[in-house]
């Protein structure tokens, strides 16, 4: 094969599996190459134009679309089947839902969370105004929870287990949904009904217990990176910030 029959094949994997990617978190929309922008650029197969930040709402290439992450459940009963059969009723034709469970390995968040929910020493706020810095608290509570945090932080890239691989991961699960439309002619009649759509999904989520949590730009770019630049899942990386003067996609490569 010559090289030039190598690269094209290459481009060619290269754009099936953008598109499969794509398809997945906003499933439906399938991205045109642009005649405006260079087609060998990563970011042309990526839908992500903007985003509505008064409702959260995304402008993708060929239409409009939310993502909500909720909270992983070990199970589900017959109620609960109930429940989430609501979620695929009333959206307008050719509307398109996908969930998705990731393993990340980005769990640092949690963990300061968990830490910071504990106690703090009586006199806390007391040492840091007298140092102009906060101090670390040395009850119990914090010592411990800085040595479990000390413990598991890495072990999202490195096992901690010796005999076999033992890697932990936050479990996360995603649905998103893409409704076709064109975006430049987007009315605020349809703005409201999808938000009200929206609205109704999360009451059904909730009441099954699954806590929705709405993503905004920040949260769809981290999101994005990670997938599209792998070298983010096999090592700390820093969380990417929307900047609201540039297309999202090319924020995310």
């Amino acid at each position: 094969m010559s090289t030039q029959n190598a690269a094209s094949s290459i481009a060619d994997d290269l754009q099936k599996m953008v598109r499969s990617f794509v398809g997945g978190l906003f499933p439906g929309v399938h991205p045109n190459d642009n005649a405006e922008r260079d087609s060998a650029q990563y970011t042309t197969y990526l839908p992500y134009r903007a985003i509505d930040t008064e409702n959260n709402i995304f402008i993708l290439q060929h239409g409009i679309g939310f993502v909500l992450e909720l909270t992983p459940q070990t199970g589900a009963g017959p109620d609960d089947e109930k429940l989430l059969s609501a979620i695929f009723r009333g959206w307008p034709v050719g509307t398109s839902i996908q969930i998705q469970l990731l393993g990340s390995p980005h769990f640092k968040p949690i963990l300061l969370k968990y830490a910071r929910m504990r106690t703090q020493d009586a006199d806390a706020v007391e040492q840091a105004a007298l140092r102009g810095r906060p101090v670390r608290n040395t009850n119990a509570g914090r010592v411990a929870a800085r040595k479990r945090f000390g413990y598991l932080q890495g072990a999202g890239f490195k096992s901690i287990t010796k005999g076999s691989p033992w890697l932990l991961r936050r479990m996360r699960v995603i649905i998103s949904v893409s409704v076709p439309c064109d975006p430049t002619a987007l009315s605020t009649s349809a703005m409201r009904d999808i938000v009200s759509q929206r609205d109704s999904l999360e009451s059904s989520l909730m009441a099954a217990s699954y806590g929705a949590t709405r993503w905004d730009a920040d949260a769809l770019i981290n999101f994005c990176a990670d997938l599209t630049n792998p070298e983010r899942l096999f090592c700390e990386s820093l969380d990417l910030e929307y900047d609201p003067y540039r297309d999202l996609r090319d924020q995310i490569v």
